[in-house]
């Protein structure tokens, strides 16, 4: 727990600049001057450094100047009115009159009166502004700040041992030692960083390698992919500035980007990370550091360097030597949607041959944080990437230093393994490294399937007791990878759940984990979808409908019967954000909205949200609001939303054989998918 004072001077306000008040025709003019001495060449590290320096200067300085420091004033209380000021007077001078005449009475009615008023000006002002939203965008920013629940700041932490941190310094310690095993104090950023990697001079197959990597439209795609306001990294330069001056900056940053790479450098510039940690949703207890999640923030430059390399590793390497296939996080027409379609479809198939499928649901513990150089060496190796790329990915890693700052206390570090969360190379790097995991298991005759550090390994037949036994070898198997590549799975976090529809299960052995005995669960909720044993999916189904109608309980906050958002507004908060909830992943439950059961709860929800868009008298009939909306019945939504599903995973590059296997699983009512 933390206490903290916060003072403020009312009215006074801060300094700050206004970025939608920029004069970008002045921030170019300023760009363009202060780059005209930038290098012909760059043909050293230390040419490198002074030449990212320069342009760096350039951005922030010809910002400054075209977006001056303006006062931002605090916003004033919206409710307030004349009338409350009247009767704030009149409660002041009635308490001033009874400290002498003790006439409490008058000023107990007056107060009364005066905080009615507050309540009513409040509720009055709030709806006001809820009947101004014109916007669809500005109503989901409504609802996603009114979803959010309170989450602890950071503060204090428990350490190890059950104590306390006692400081803002110490936090950051702790913090530093969980999420990035292995760091150092840095003194000081600014001291100049020793590389862990001996330079060598680039040879004639590094530049033309560079030169192929690093054209203009390459990097201009690479700039205009971000959004414009992003947060930046301790440069201060976010991706507006890059976009808006791209005509001058794109020619330089290709001289920059191809001499890094070629090099193998990162300027030091780019290796000063500010890490920012944010509550993990959903946590029951804040005092631990593994609460919170590290984001680092990196420059918008070495970014969009290494969204080029990311792009040109896909379309070259990994198009000739693809990842495996059962890897389905972060590739183009692959999603938590195909991982579940896979391992539903092998469990159901051992349904109706009525065989069990025990499967063993794990997470790798810190998979970005703790995974070492060497893995991520030689898994770049086994898929063809170059010298070059391999090499420079390295430095990178090798060579960042992080700057965490908490209430005025501001700590670095050094780092000496583990990939940047936020970094934007940071997910093919890992899926690279757990792609070896994957292979080892196929060349082994194992069923492991994986998403990102999210690892299931399936074991399906008639007999309770071999079925155990293979299990178990795929989990020593998977321990060893780990134990191999210093990573770790967290026994506590291992699900194991024996899918089958026989009633006694007494021969199933007892599987371990780490050298500790992981007992038999009923269900597990794998990607946002509870698996039970059965696959009955009423547990999943009465847990998105809870969460729909939280969600729809937001929204009544936000309209009433005579007041409140614009029913059209209402109709697509509901439709945009609301029923997406219910629908994710339906193509591997939706068979489940047949039953009548389902299809009354169904209904019932939309009517919940027909209600609140229209209000509408509570005893108007359901499918009366459904066609005056022209809203489909959900479950027959949530049919089509299936075969779509079905139809899309088809049409980005699943194999035929594996398309047919999973249309077989998702018959509509009469049988086929028309």
């Amino acid at each position: 727990m933390a206490i903290r004072w916060a003072y403020q001077l009312l009215g006074f306000g801060h300094l700050a600049r206004d970025v939608k008040a920029t004069d970008w025709d002045l921030y170019r003019r300023k760009l363009q001057e202060r780059l005209q001495d930038f290098p012909k060449t760059i043909r050293s590290p230390e040419t490198l450094d002074y030449a990212v320096a320069q342009v760096t200067e350039a951005i922030t300085a010809s910002y400054e100047e075209s977006c001056p420091l303006r006062t931002v004033r605090d916003r004033k209380v919206t409710w307030w009115n004349k009338k409350l000021d009247v009767l704030r007077g009149e409660a002041r001078r009635l308490f001033n009159k009874a400290k002498s005449t003790d006439d409490w009475d008058r000023y107990r009615k007056a107060l009364t009166t005066y905080n009615k008023e507050i309540r009513k000006a409040k509720r009055l002002s709030w709806r006001k502004f809820c009947e101004e939203i014109t916007k669809v965008p500005q109503g989901a920013r409504i609802h996603k700040v009114l979803s959010k629940s309170p989450t602890n700041q950071l503060g204090l932490l428990k350490k190890p041992d059950g104590t306390f941190t006692a400081s803002a310094e110490e936090t950051l310690n702790l913090l530093a030692s969980t999420h990035f095993p292995g760091s150092v104090v840095a003194p000081d950023i600014i001291v100049q960083n020793t590389p862990h990697i001996r330079l060598s001079r680039p040879l004639n197959e590094d530049w033309r390698r560079a030169a192929k990597y690093f054209r203009p439209n390459n990097v201009e795609w690479a700039i205009d992919s971000f959004k414009p306001i992003k947060s930046a990294g301790y440069d201060d330069i976010f991706p507006a500035l890059l976009q808006q001056g791209k005509t001058m900056l794109i020619p330089i940053l290709i001289k920059t980007f191809r001499a890094s790479f070629a090099w193998g450098y990162i300027p030091e510039k780019w290796t000063m990370v500010k890490v920012c940690f944010i509550p993990k949703a959903g946590k029951k207890d804040y005092s631990q550091p593994k609460s919170f999640r590290p984001i680092s923030l990196t420059s918008f430059l070495l970014k969009s360097m290494e969204k080029v390399i990311d792009e040109c590793i896909r379309d070259g390497p990994l198009r000739d030597n693809p990842l495996h296939p059962k890897q389905h996080a972060y590739q183009k027409g692959k999603s938590t949607e195909t991982a579940l379609l896979e391992l539903t479809d092998r469990i159901e198939r051992a349904l109706e041959d009525k065989q069990i499928a025990l499967c063993a649901f794990l997470d790798i513990e810190g998979a970005f944080d703790n995974v070492t150089i060497d893995a991520l060496s030689k898994g770049m190796n086994a898929k063809g990437i170059d010298e070059t790329t391999t090499r420079w990915i390295e430095f990178m890693l090798l060579n960042r230093t992080i700057s965490v700052t908490l209430h005025g206390t501001t700590q670095s570090f050094k780092t000496t393994k583990g990939c940047p969360q936020g970094g934007v190379l940071s997910p093919l790097l890992w899926l690279l490294v757990v792609d070896q995991l994957l292979v080892e298991a196929s060349k082994n005759d194992l069923d492991v399937h994986s998403y990102a550090d999210d690892v299931v390994a399936c074991v399906v037949g008639p007999c309770q007791s071999t079925v155990s036994s293979i299990l178990q070898r795929s989990l020593n198997t998977i321990n060893t990878w780990c134990t191999e590549n210093h990573l770790s799975v967290n026994p506590s976090k291992t699900t194991i759940v024996p899918f089958t529809r026989k009633r006694k299960l007494d021969k199933l052995v007892m599987l371990t984990v780490k050298g500790t005995v992981v007992p038999f669960s009923s269900d597990v909720k794998y990607l946002g979808v509870t698996i039970d044993q059965r696959l009955t999916w009423n547990t999943h189904i009465n847990n998105v409908i809870q969460k729909d109608k939280i969600a729809l309980g937001i929204c009544c906050r936000l309209a009433g019967t005579k007041w409140g958002l614009n029913p059209k507004i209402a109709l697509c908060l509901y439709t945009a954000i609301v029923r997406p909830i219910i629908t994710y992943a339906c193509v591997v439950w939706w068979r489940k909205t047949t039953q009548v059961t389902v299809i009354s709860k169904l209904d019932g929800l939309q009517r919940l949200a027909c209600l609140i868009s229209t209000g509408a008298m509570s005893t108007t009939p359901g499918a009366a609001l459904n066609a005056l909306l022209n809203l489909p019945p959900l479950h027959l939504f949530i049919a089509k939303e299936a075969k779509a599903s079905i139809y899309r995973t088809n049409s980005t590059g699943k194999s035929q054989q594996d398309f047919k296997q999973a249309r077989r699983r998702v018959k509509l009512r009469k049988g086929k998918l028309k």
